[in-house]
């Protein structure tokens, strides 16, 4: 047999074995190629206002291009686990006929890899329905209530999703708060709880609102990623609050003040006064500030640092309000060294003064670099829960540009570097789940 017909024969040969071999793994139904998709993820409705949404976490890099499908009017889903796209569009189409059972059941009864997958579906309305695949990577597993479901898989365990239920449903009881806060407020909750056990990398919020977008031209109310990131629901939150401050007036028509009939006269007449009284202002500010004494409720109080929910210009990790609140330190150390490694570690900041030395407490007094403001930087050592509870005040004014978050935010960078703490890099084709 010539040399050419001979290997004419064996790649056919090759073909024919490898299309049986792919033909009995697809035949089987065996575990679906695609990245496994999502970790943890809330789908919600907002009664008051129609608001739907999603919001999600994961170690996985994008998770906000893969989990989220939400549509106003019509209502919200997380497609995880080995996620199938389909299950967003279609789902969506579905809930103009069916009712989130009955869509997550027509969903997942035409999907061959049912198993492997995880889907949660809210409609306009506040009815919710989930689906964990029996073939999730565990932990896996849903929460229903009313008017949203939470779910996750690959993660520490049951309590993450259940702490994430009862942060929703107290979050949406407190006063101006609207779904993105609760939504976010439930990933805080998976975090605090042990999240992914895998880690963390990425997360987004997804809230659509009919005419809320921009110009009030879209339903895109908030739409929000962290795509890659050491604390991405940390950084979300950050991107919620400069979200919330950049729309605050969305409703308001825009205009130019030099549109306005004689608007260069008005401002050449109130220019130099205008900036004359700014200066004025900030000179008795600084006088104020630099001479300012301690604030009188600094100190622990029944184990808890003071609130902060009532003040612009200060953050905790015992704030009851999320715009405020910062999340404790992790404490792995006991607490003589903890307490002697963070002291350390601050007095090495530039501007900083220690002025208390507890067993279980610390205070600083934290200047500003341009006008010398002072801030008080407070630290409680919880030995029962083993966190590092903190507390970044201003002692005078209403807005402090976000200095007290990034504060506590470099501090808390320097104590994990310190600690080995750090993000490792991303891992070669990283599972999502």
């Amino acid at each position: 047999m010539p040399a050419s017909q001979s290997i004419a024969r064996r790649l056919m040969s090759s073909a024919i074995a490898c299309a049986l071999f792919a033909g009995a793994v697809i035949s089987k139904g065996d575990k679906p190629t695609a990245p496994n998709v999502a970790t943890y993820s809330i789908v919600a409705f907002d009664p008051k206002t129609g608001d739907l949404g999603v919001a999600v976490q994961s170690k996985f890099f994008g998770v906000g291009s893969v989990v989220p499908y939400v549509k106003a009017g019509v209502g919200a889903i997380a497609t995880q686990a080995y996620a199938n796209p389909e299950y967003g569009p279609k789902g969506l189409e579905l809930l103009k006929d069916f009712s989130a059972e009955g869509a997550v059941s027509e969903l997942t009864r035409q999907d061959a890899s049912r198993d492997h997958r995880q889907l949660a579906i809210v409609k306009f309305g506040g009815e919710a329905a989930a689906y964990t695949g029996s073939k999730c990577t565990g932990w896996a597993g849903d929460h229903i209530g009313f008017g949203y479901s939470v779910q996750g898989n690959i993660l520490a365990g049951e309590t993450v999703i259940r702490r994430m239920a009862a942060r929703f449903e107290t979050a949406r009881e407190i006063p101006n708060t609207e779904l993105a806060d609760w939504m976010l407020e439930a990933l805080k909750a998976a975090e605090e709880a042990g999240g992914d056990r895998r880690g963390r990398q990425s997360a987004a919020i997804m809230v659509t609102r009919k005419n809320g977008g921009y110009a009030n031209a879209n339903d895109r109310y908030i739409d929000l990623r962290v795509e890659d990131h050491a604390n991405p629901v940390h950084e979300l939150g950050r991107l919620l609050d400069i979200h919330k401050q950049f729309y605050a007036n969305r409703e308001v028509p825009a205009f130019s003040p030099a549109e306005t009939p004689n608007a260069a006269a008005s401002q050449e007449r109130w220019g130099w006064p205008v900036f004359l009284l700014l200066l004025a202002g900030l000179a008795v500010v600084f006088a104020v500030s630099t001479s300012a004494p301690p604030a009188p409720e600094l100190g622990v109080t029944h184990g808890r640092l003071t609130d902060v929910s009532q003040r612009l210009n200060a953050v905790s990790s015992h704030a009851s309000l999320s715009e405020h609140r910062v999340p404790p330190i992790k404490m792995d150390q006991s607490l003589k060294e903890s307490r002697d490694a963070l002291r350390d570690l601050v007095m090495g900041l530039p501007r900083v003064k220690l002025i208390k030395d507890d067993y279980d407490y610390i205070r600083f007094e934290c200047r500003t670099v341009f006008f010398r403001f002072v801030d008080d930087l407070e630290f409680y050592f919880d030995e029962i829960d083993k966190a590092i509870h903190v507390r970044s005040a201003a002692r005078c004014g209403f807005w402090d540009l976000g200095v007290n978050r990034r504060r506590v935010d470099r501090i808390r960078e320097l104590h994990e570097e310190s600690r080995g703490d750090a993000r490792p890099g991303a891992e070669p084709n990283p599972a999502l789940s």
